[in-house]
């Protein structure tokens, strides 16, 4: 609702007023900033040459100034690769670990100092001495990469490209394990192999190759190396296999260097996101979300609530005001509140702004909430969810659960960013049921993510040997099975009771693994297996039922079958494309990593691996529509030239994907 003529001469006032508190607010909180978690004073190491002083963002619209966006650039926020050199073993298919000398003697080190050679147990390669691993025929020297998330802490887990050297005659890496190796920044330099001396993500697991690849017999010698032959199956990602060992802070450099300012953004964000404590300092000080470098930096560092969203977190961090006073947040939340009702409004940044304001905001969003545009009434339901409003929840429930809304899916991924309750559960299920696809796996991940038994919930998971997720999801539409491409391994099958039809008659690895329809039980399966990692076969009944062969393949019984999450996804997914299952079939449906990453050599080189040279460091850029600004001194970032999508804050309009 607008304002009147007397409650706008009111908030006119009440605007001086806030432009005279700001004055003030500054000049207070530079006088207590002293505590906390920064700096207690300015650094001005000699020599240093000042920053430049940008200021204040220009043609800012009048209702986003006075925020944090207006005095800070982002940055620290692009393409961080690391990179090392490693084993690979228990490949299905002989491998190769030649490697250029300065390689295998690096690598011989680090199996010294992983504890090759010491190992006491009879099937551990590591009781070995390296320089026997290294003539296993299933094992082969593989390079490995990864980037460490934006805002990264210490502890999440990212995916892991795996690739085999270039040149190398390891046509395969399929059934591949990595052994643990750390990554650092230009770890993988044929010439001077190891890299930096800080280790950034540690990386282990098992390797997934594109399921296209998965159950090919390539062709011994194939291997070749060479640009034609890097995808396929000699390249494969370890999903969720990479733990970071630092923390990644992403920068807010300040547009007007000045330090009583750095101490008033880093409070102001602190008050807004409260203290870290996850990771107490040496002097017992808590780590806290934002620290005041110098006058030009702050450090951001991304709380574990945002980690799987860290766009959304510095999204709300720059729609942050610096006026904190409840009078001036609620006249603030009433002017975006109008500022939302007018045609071609920026809603996504109202809708952060709001979300900034705090719990103030949710008595003036509710008027939204019935807007008839649908995206005046999805931003601010979004920004209410976010700040713990029932109303504004029951808002995106009935968005979740319209047929053909357009934000239906984003409604979905809100209520999955909230603290789990049994009211996103019952908002969320019925979407499991729905025609689209999308939406029922939108729904899947919400309803996976919840590990509460006081909440009910039709997702039934089961860890399969130490190897992947089986979720079994209770539903009444379509069958369907669904399976991930990054972060954690997971199958999902849409109906317990989703049948393979019979009679059937499947085949992969050279006809070593049979499944067929048991001749003396025809309602069964009789799935054989001769590989020759197997001192004698393995055979085995099962009922004809998705779920339990899945179950039975990846070790999920006494049968001695250990095929590798990737191996069953591409038996699943053939089975799916030739009519042999009685249900769809759906990929994560994203870009692989290793299309992302591009070559290792290249991200720790610049060229291939014989030719290594450092890679230039680019600058990071801002949220999406600023200017580039140079990082700190001394800050490396931006290590390849490979595209990441996503690389910077969301711009207006939209959710990341």
């Amino acid at each position: 609702m607008y304002l009147s003529s007397e409650s706008t001469g009111r908030a006119l006032n009440n605007k001086n007023a806030v432009k005279r508190g700001l004055v003030a607010g500054l000049a207070t909180l530079a006088l207590i900033a002293g505590g906390g978690c920064g700096k207690t004073q300015e650094p001005a190491p000699p020599g240093r040459q000042p920053y430049a002083n940008l200021g204040l963002r220009p043609n800012t619209p009048g209702f986003l100034q006075g925020t944090v966006m207006e005095r800070v650039e982002v940055g620290n926020t692009g393409q961080m690769a690391v990179t090392s050199f490693g084993l690979a073993v228990n490949l299905r298919y002989p491998g190769d670990t030649r490697a250029p000398v300065p390689v295998r003697e690096w690598m011989i080190k680090e199996m010294y100092r992983l504890g090759f050679g010491r190992a006491t147990g009879f099937s551990d390669l590591r009781r070995l001495q390296p320089e026997q691993v290294l003539q296993d025929k299933r094992v082969a020297v593989v390079m490995v990469g990864a980037y460490v998330p934006p805002g990264a802490r210490v502890g999440q887990r990212t995916d892991v490209v795996v690739q085999a050297l270039p040149g190398s005659d390891t046509a395969s890496l399929a059934g591949a394990t990595l052994y643990q190796c750390e990554l650092r920044l230009l770890g993988a330099n044929a010439l001077n192999p190891g890299g930096s001396v800080n280790a950034h993500i540690a990386a282990r697991g098992p390797v997934f190759i594109n399921p296209a690849f998965a159950l090919e017999v390539p062709t011994p010698g194939a291997g070749g190396g060479g640009g034609e032959n890097r995808t396929g199956s000699r390249v494969g990602t370890i999903l969720g296999g990479g733990v970071c060992t630092t923390d990644r802070p992403i920068h807010l450099r300040l547009r007007t260097p000045q330090w009583n300012v750095a101490k008033v953004v880093e409070q102001i964000i602190n008050e807004r996101f409260q203290t870290v404590a996850d990771k107490p300092r040496a002097n017992g000080q808590g780590m806290c979300v934002a620290e005041a470098q110098d006058e030009g930096y702050i450090n951001l560092y991304v709380p574990a609530k945002y980690q799987k969203n860290w766009e959304h977190f510095v999204a709300v961090v720059n729609h942050l005001y610096l006026t904190v006073n409840p009078a001036a947040a609620a006249m603030k939340a009433r002017e975006l509140v109008a500022e939302a009702k007018k045609p071609e409004a920026l809603l996504a940044d109202i809708s952060y702004a709001l979300e900034g304001l705090g719990t103030v905001a949710i008595p003036y969003i509710g008027e939204l909430l019935t807007h008839p545009s649908p995206d005046v009434a999805f931003a601010a339901a979004k920004a209410g969810t976010y700040l713990g409003d029932a109303a504004s929840e029951i808002a995106l429930g009935r968005m979740a659960q319209t047929a053909g809304h357009p934000f239906r899916v984003d409604a979905i991924q809100v209520l999955g960013d909230v603290p789990p309750s049994p009211a996103v559960a019952r908002a969320v299920s019925p979407c499991l049921d729905a025609d689209d696809a999308q939406v029922r796996i939108a729904a899947y991940k919400v309803l996976s993510q919840i590990d509460d038994a006081r909440i009910p919930n039709p997702v039934m998971s089961r860890k399969i040997h130490d190897s992947f997720i089986l979720d079994v999801i209770e539903t009444t539409g379509k069958p369907m099975v669904y399976a991930t491409r990054v972060g954690e391994p997971r199958i999902a099958v849409f109906g317990s009771r989703s049948q393979i039809r019979l009679p059937i008659t499947f085949s992969a690895f050279d006809t070593r693994l049979t499944i067929t329809q048991d001749a003396r039980k025809p309602q069964l399966l009789s799935v054989f297996y001769r590989g020759e990692e197997m001192q004698e076969p393995v055979a085995a009944l099962s009922r004809p039922l998705i779920v339990e062969l899945a179950a039975r393949l990846g070790g999920g019984s006494d049968d001695k079958f250990r095929f590798s999450y990737g191996e069953i996804v591409a038996m699943l997914q053939t089975m799916a494309d030739t009519g042999k299952v009685a249900s769809s079939f759906v990929l994560q449906d994203i870009p692989g990593l290793e299309e992302q990453f591009g070559d290792i050599a290249d991200a720790s080189s610049g060229r291939s691996v014989g030719e290594a040279q450092p890679a230039t460091p680019q600058p990071a850029t801002g949220l999406a529509g600023t200017s580039p600004m140079a990082p700190p001194p001394g800050q490396v970032v931006n290590l390849t030239n490979a595209p990441r999508p996503n690389g910077n804050a969301p711009a207006a309009g939209g959710r990341p994907n």
